[in-house]
């Protein structure tokens, strides 16, 4: 319960932080990312399923932060971000 109350803080935090700047020259962009590849996945026995790698992971990101987007949400977070709404 307490990582998923983070999460909602932080993101709450970040349309509220966003909603306050917006007059301003600072753009607040929210990333929203899936479990993804990393070195501390490799020293385990199997990776988690469904992991994202973390090349894929960048490059949605990037796309994302070029294609100018406020929240960008990548792989399976995309999923599970559809049934919380």
């Amino acid at each position: 319960p307490i990582y998923s109350s983070t999460k909602a803080a932080v993101h709450s935090f970040t349309i509220a932080l966003r909603r306050q700047l917006r007059s301003s020259t600072v753009q607040i962009v929210e990333l929203i990312p899936p479990v993804v590849v990393t070195d501390l996945h490799r020293t385990l026995d199997r990776v988690p399923p469904r992991a994202m790698e973390l090349d894929a992971f960048v490059a949605a990101a990037m796309a994302g932060l070029d294609a100018g987007r406020e929240e960008i949400v990548v792989g399976l977070a995309k999923t599970l971000q559809m049934f919380s709404r």
